[in-house]
């Protein structure tokens, strides 16, 4: 069998006198770029290639990234169910301006999963998520001031919200 490789020599293409039975004999496998004579320049072009890759910064997760990257541990979709880890993929949603990232930081802050219970937090949370446009956050803001989470019980100012959320 002979090897023929690409105008890059990244790649090997097999010749036409390759015969599937000649696969096992020679287990397919990357280091078979410098296994044969006169490939050690495909070989070094792939170590570059390599290298190049590995110095390069992992790309950002966007914002919707992050988010379902939150939502992944907080249903357990696949993974185990982790609060803490869903909490940091609604973190990072959420310092990108993501809003359901923030309501569900939010979220995350009432009730104390992933995190301490902090109505303070919450309603900043929520706050941000509302202006952000998300249609759940104020009906969250005014089950706070119904309730007093996060500072003195507030009737007026929980009517206010639930108008809000209705309007929505």
């Amino acid at each position: 069998m002979s090897w023929e490789f690409s105008e890059d020599l990244t790649s090997p293409i097999l010749s036409p006198t390759f015969a599937p039975q000649d696969a096992g004999e020679i287990g397919l496998r990357p280091k078979l770029l410098c296994d044969y004579t006169g490939q050690e320049k495909a070989k070094n072009n792939l170590e570059k290639i390599q290298k190049k890759i590995k110095s390069q910064p992992a790309p950002q997760m966007s914002a919707e990234q992050c988010f379902q990257e939150g939502e992944k541990y907080y249903y357990a979709k696949g993974v185990t169910k982790d609060y803490a880890q869903a909490v940091e993929g609604y973190r990072k949603a959420a310092g990108q301006n993501h809003a359901a990232g923030m309501f569900s930081l939010g979220w995350c802050y009432e009730f104390g999963q992933g995190v301490s219970k902090d109505y303070l937090a919450a309603m900043d949370w929520y706050t941000k998520a509302s202006d952000r446009g998300h249609s759940q956050a104020p009906f969250r803001i005014a089950r706070c001031y119904e309730n007093g989470n996060g500072g003195p019980k507030n009737d007026a100012k929980a009517v206010e919200w639930y108008r809000d959320s209705a309007d929505r």
